[in-house]
């Protein structure tokens, strides 16, 4: 099998090992409890109907539209705490 071939294999099959950053960076999050990242959505979401109703619109939508954000962090969260990597 060719050089290429194998790569490609083995990144087709999961077969790459992570790097150092992305291992450091599950070492740190998988800490933090998933509560915390829906606290951050709901405040998100709280801080973009405040802006809303003082009248910085735009400002509003930037904040609340980082709770969907913020919620799939927090998902990927648990599924790295849940298959112990």
């Amino acid at each position: 099998m060719s050089h290429v071939a194998e790569k490609v294999k083995k990144a087709l099959t999961g077969g790459e090992a992570e790097d150092r950053a992305t291992s450091r960076i599950e070492d740190v999050t998988s800490k933090v409890p998933s509560t915390t990242f829906l606290g951050l959505a709901l405040g998100a979401l709280g801080i973009g109907v405040a802006c809303q109703v003082t009248g910085r619109k735009s400002l509003g939508n930037f904040i609340a539209q980082l709770a969907p954000t913020i919620l799939i962090m927090g998902l990927y969260n648990k599924t790295v705490k849940q298959h112990g990597h």
